[in-house]
């Protein structure tokens, strides 16, 4: 819960300060943020456990152990696949939020900020509402209402001409954002034994870094600049296709979670 939480309050902190303070706030307060960090870890006294009665595994033995492992996981390959097809086009509104907010009246820094608190918004009340969401929808249908919402949101952003149109479609991208990025999360964590968890959870976690950063290419001040137009519409209908072609092949029981 805790981390869902961060992860939606961040981009709704942002959004207020941009629009309250300045452009370039965000980034003086996201590097102030480290010295709490970097404090935390120096005074952080872990407790020591008992010793340990195996030897050392050779890094390289280890790696290699956990590749094979997830090259033979159907449920982490399934995740992966879901991941991909959600990601590569989800990430367009995120990639082209500016100039959906240059594009309304009135627009500029300001409403990118009202619409990326917007977002972070949606995220928020996503995340506390998926602890109890989980209990009476499975993880299939919870990321397919996700991608659905996501494909929504960029159909709206694409054609919003006016902050009444824009804010809603924010705020339910944000819901279904989060709802996808966490099951996913979980279903990637979950989908592996305690022994190689962390040796090949990182290619779930790389997977969204790749597809998130492509998806973003090339920058949107560019865009902006040439005056360049690109409707974030064309990745919600994209998205659609793919989330039926992925849930008719991987409905059975490729995404779990526990909800404990």
């Amino acid at each position: 819960m805790g981390v869902n939480i961060a992860r939606a309050i961040g981009p709704a902190l942002a959004g207020f300060m941009i629009s309250a303070v300045a452009l370039s706030s965000p980034f003086v307060v996201n590097a102030a943020s480290y010295l709490a960090i970097v404090t935390a870890l120096l005074l952080w006294k872990p407790e020591i456990g008992p010793a340990q009665t195996l030897p050392p595994e050779p890094l390289f033995g280890a790696l290699t152990t956990g590749l094979r492992h997830a090259s033979r996981s159907s449920a982490l390959k399934a995740t992966m696949i879901r991941s991909f097809g959600f990601f590569t086009f989800a990430s367009a509104y995120w990639a082209l939020l500016p100039l959906v907010a240059r594009g309304i009246e009135g627009g500029g820094a300001e409403m990118y900020g009202v619409l990326l608190a917007a977002i972070g918004g949606g995220a928020v009340a996503g995340a506390l509402a998926l602890p109890n969401t989980r209990k009476r929808i499975d993880a299939n249908h919870l990321v397919a209402l996700g991608t659905l919402s996501s494909a929504a949101a960029m159909a709206l952003l694409g054609s919003a001409s006016s902050v009444v149109m824009a804010l809603p479609a924010s705020v339910l991208g944000g819901l279904g954002w989060i709802t996808v990025l966490t099951s996913l999360n979980v279903s990637a964590q979950t989908a592996l034994p305690d022994w190689v968890r962390a040796r090949t959870s990182h290619r779930a976690y790389g997977l969204f870094l790749i597809t998130t950063d492509a998806r973003q290419q090339p920058n949107p001040q560019s865009r902006a600049d040439t005056g360049v137009s690109v409707p974030p519409s064309s990745g919600g209908e994209i998205g659609i296709c793919g989330e039926l072609a992925e849930g008719e092949g991987l409905r059975s029981n490729v995404l779990h979670f526990s909800t404990d």
